[in-house]
């Protein structure tokens, strides 16, 4: 029995075919023939394709430049309307003397209005605000009958023990204050 390798070399070697060259030419390999109406319908289409996209590039760089023009007009504006630092102080500033003003003429009409009556507005001072809670009794509490303050809402409240004694006293101490002033209504 022979091997398969010594079956190969009792084959016969065929050529393969060569593609047809076109002597006129110096090596262009030629796959067919190309009729010459071929040639210009080609010739046609690509130069209307060529066309067409040379008009849409003029198209396109017509609307960017169009655009670039918004653009700019937008950013003049924004700086047109963006306040600047110095101005904007100068706004606030105004308007902070603005509401100076007018909160000055309410608290006057609110005097005003108080005077009428025959009353007077009497307000803590800033630094004594908070000075309630620092009056102290010498038992260590807070002595709610002598502390030197204006009525808050939050001091409606009854003290747990009530010296009825010295609440009798300052209520007849009153009643004879009313009996000897005038009284105006």
């Amino acid at each position: 029995m022979s091997s398969p390798l010594a079956s190969l070399s009792k084959t016969r070697k065929v050529p393969l075919p060569s593609e047809p060259m076109n002597p006129g030419r110096r090596g262009i390999r030629i796959y067919g023939d190309v009729p010459a109406s071929h040639d210009s319908e080609l010739m046609a289409f690509m130069t209307r394709k060529l066309w067409d996209l040379e008009q849409q590039v003029k198209a396109q760089t017509d609307e960017i430049l169009s655009k670039d023009q918004k653009i700019a007009a937008l950013e003049d504006l924004v700086q047109t309307l963006r306040p600047h630092p110095a101005e904007a102080t100068l706004q606030r500033q105004e308007e902070l003397e603005t509401m100076c003003v007018q909160l000055q003429r309410q608290v006057r009409e609110m005097e005003r209005f108080l005077s009428d009556y025959g009353l007077q507005w009497v307000g803590e001072p800033m630094d004594q605000e908070d000075s309630e809670s620092k009056t102290v009794s010498e038992h260590g509490e807070r002595d709610w009958m002598t502390a030197k303050k204006f009525w808050k809402p939050g001091d409606s409240l009854a003290p747990p023990e009530v010296d009825f004694d010295r609440l009798l006293a300052s209520l007849q101490d009153l009643s004879e204050l009313v009996v000897e002033g005038d009284t105006q209504v």
